[in-house]
């Protein structure tokens, strides 16, 4: 599966990043909307995943839910509060989860499953 990883924690995508590679995922990281956008242009990801605390998360969304090349993808934020949640988000998966069980739950949100 293709990743699309908006995250501006480097400890976070440092550990993220070769964990999914090691199971075949392919993961590119990058730390805003734009750059989200930007990315998609060149490589289609199946879903995207939004690291928080993420400044204007909301904004992020629906800039993305905008753009025809990812606006119909499963979002899925990957947060430290499992208490949150936002509209148009496939999922909200806790950051502090094993990673195998992180890797199911995305899987299951980016098909649809949540």
């Amino acid at each position: 599966m293709n990743l699309l990883l908006i995250e501006n924690n480097p400890e976070f995508s440092s550990v993220f990043e070769p964990y999914f590679q090691e199971y075949g995922h392919t993961v590119v990281t990058v730390f805003s909307a734009e750059d989200a956008v930007l990315a998609a242009g060149t490589w289609r990801p199946d879903a995207v995943l939004i690291g928080c605390p993420h400044p204007g998360l909301r904004r992020t969304i629906s800039g993305i839910r905008r753009e025809p090349i990812l606006g119909n993808l499963p979002l899925i934020v990957l947060s430290c509060d499992p208490g949150d949640r936002e509209d148009g988000v496939a999922a909200v998966i806790d950051k502090s989860a094993l990673l195998s069980d992180m890797e199911k739950q995305i899987l299951r949100a980016a098909e649809g499953r949540a």
